[in-house]
């Protein structure tokens, strides 16, 4: 790779702007790869841990409103972390926070992001179908082996008036057939 040549006997500038970048971005690498290195079994050694404690979390999830299946939170272990989807669904809320006619089931899933487990709660990100509505945050947190608590976390949502307040929504863990 030539980084410099010369044309008739004045020297291209080019090297001069691009050879300092190439080498504070190859003394930046060199500086940082121990650091770097000596994170990666701490992080091992975490997600191993942490992969005891997804059993109370993995499986599939619903929430019923007036007898129908609205909700349904999939949860998945995927190489020692968790992974999942949430269906997409609108919730009608009565001002005390609890679920209100025109709670129903809409379609298509969402793919849950930025998964966190904190406390014994899982947090996440569920993108909005409606690409005009920001992204939603929940709080999962499972009470027993068949029971647990979804709350929407609409901290930062526009949309939701001041002082709203979200009860849980219950969910029970589907039974595996066998």
């Amino acid at each position: 790779m030539t980084l410099c040549h010369y044309h008739r006997g004045v020297p291209c500038r080019r090297a001069h702007i691009f050879a300092p970048g190439v080498l504070s971005i190859l003394a930046c690498t060199c500086l940082s790869a121990p650091l770097l290195a000596a994170r990666i079994p701490q992080a091992h050694a975490s997600r191993v841990e942490d992969s005891r404690a997804l059993a109370s979390f993995v499986g599939t999830w619903q929430a019923s409103y007036g007898g129908k299946v609205f909700a349904i939170l999939v949860l998945r272990e995927d190489h020692g972390t968790i992974a999942g989807t949430l269906n997409n669904f609108d919730l009608a809320l009565d001002p005390k926070g609890n679920l209100a006619d025109g709670t129903h089931a809409d379609s298509g899933d969402s793919p849950l992001f930025n998964l966190q487990l904190e406390d014994g709660a899982l947090y996440f990100i569920a993108v909005q179908k409606d690409a005009y509505h920001p992204s939603t945050s929940w709080k999962f947190v499972p009470r027993n082996a068949r029971e647990a608590d979804l709350t929407p976390l609409f901290d930062n949502d526009p949309q939701t008036p001041a002082m709203t307040s979200v009860k849980p929504i219950r969910m029970t863990r589907e039974l595996s057939r066998r």
